[in-house]
């Protein structure tokens, strides 16, 4: 349905609103707490969420199509300034129906303050691009939020389908891992680590839990201790050790911001002068 400029501006101040309120609750519930950092994660995704289908419903979108979180956000796993990456799911050949519309909600979300990376797919599409591992991964982590639920069904069906095995998703990870340390392990990037990419890093967390969730069909990784590929105290301290890691990235990116906030304050100020 075609949105009247009027409305969108209406909506668009009560959703930028919404979402600056919780990026602020989070910044005060860290600073007051930094040890509370696993749960702010998943407070923010939680958060989103909320808004999201929100603004699917004002869009007046419809139940034909669906609307998936995917990456780190499927896991609900959301950092304060983190992207939100979204995966919208339509009926086959359908692109050209949906296009204007989806253009504009995706347009008001970024217009709200989301970083929003998306990707617009039919199951063919998702059928053309299974064999490509980082697309097999972010859909294999994707959680429907809204819409359709047939339709998420049915990607979550082709990817069971698709010629990935465990196996070879572990050996394409293990590559993928191997050929990202030789990346970030030079004198530079020890110096400065990557907290993402280096090895250690959060994506080595990240990739222990994809290999798992094709191997063993899990989604957490405290179901590992069960499954007995992990010892509970093993287990305990990779949670450790991703809750320190989540702790500098949210420190690192309120530092960041801050920084960033105060330099187009300055360039602003300097501006006016002229």
């Amino acid at each position: 349905m075609q949105r009247s400029h009027s409305d969108i501006k209406m909506e668009l101040a009560t959703f930028k609103d919404r979402y600056q309120a919780l990026q602020a609750l989070l910044q005060r519930d860290f600073l007051a707490n930094p040890d509370s950092v696993d749960s702010l994660v998943q407070k923010r995704s939680d958060g989103v969420d909320a808004l999201l289908r929100d603004i699917w419903k004002a869009f007046e979108i419809g139940g034909q199509l669906c609307l998936s979180a995917v990456g780190g956000y499927g896991r609900r796993e959301l950092h304060l300034h983190s992207d939100i990456d979204l995966l919208i799911l339509i009926p086959n050949g359908t692109h050209d129906v949906h296009q204007q519309n989806l253009s504009q909600f995706l347009t008001f979300l970024w217009d709200i303050g989301l970083e929003v990376g998306h990707a617009t797919r039919d199951i063919a599409d998702c059928v053309a691009n299974i064999h490509d591992l980082s697309i097999a991964t972010n859909l294999s982590e994707s959680r429907i939020l809204i819409g359709k639920e047939s339709l998420f069904l049915r990607m979550k069906l082709m990817i069971k389908s698709s010629d990935w095995s465990s196996r070879s998703f572990f050996v394409g990870k293990q590559k993928e891992q191997k050929s990202r340390h030789l990346n970030y392990s030079n004198t530079a990037y020890n110096l400065e680590p990557n907290l993402k990419e280096s090895p250690g890093g959060l994506r080595d967390i990240q990739t222990v839990a994809w290999v798992a969730k094709w191997y063993f069909n899990v989604d957490l990784l405290s179901d590992l201790v069960e499954k007995k590929y992990l010892t509970q105290g093993e287990y305990d301290l990779l949670i450790a050790a991703q809750s320190f890691l989540w702790k500098v990235r949210f420190a690192y990116t309120l530092l960041l911001n801050a920084v960033k906030t105060e330099w187009l304050s300055n360039i602003n100020a300097r501006w006016q002068r002229y």
